[in-house]
């Protein structure tokens, strides 16, 4: 009865390595029908460094580039100097100017009474 189970253990073993190599050769099999594709596309963006000679006609595209950048910011902040700073400016500036005339009338009214009450203690 030992050695027919020992027999199964084996018989399943020896099922489980035929199946595992059958895997194996599987794999290679697919590994060697496989293939690889690599496209290589070189950035616009950078461009060969060149060590000799002067290249004003580069120079100037540089330039422009640089000025066109600089007038664009520019453009961009008028426009968020319109669209939103000019009228966040007026609705927060309301406020302001009228405490500012509340304060102006009441220092005039403290004023006014100062100036009467002085006026009544010298007569």
């Amino acid at each position: 009865e030992d050695i027919l189970q020992v027999y199964r253990e084996l018989t399943d073993i020896r099922g489980q390595i035929e199946q595992i190599e059958g895997r194996l050769r599987y794999l290679s099999n697919q590994a060697g029908l496989s293939t690889i594709t690599i496209s290589l596309t070189p950035d616009a963006l950078y461009q060969p460094v060149q060590i000799a000679g002067w290249q004003p006609t580069g120079v100037a595209k540089e330039a422009l580039q640089s000025l066109i950048f600089a007038l664009q910011g520019v453009g961009n902040v008028v426009i968020w100097g319109v669209v939103f700073l000019l009228p966040m400016g007026v609705v927060l500036l309301i406020p302001v100017v009228v405490l500012a005339l509340l304060i102006r009338w009441g220092w005039r009214r403290y004023q006014t009474r100062r100036q009467k009450k002085a006026a009544q203690a010298n007569a």
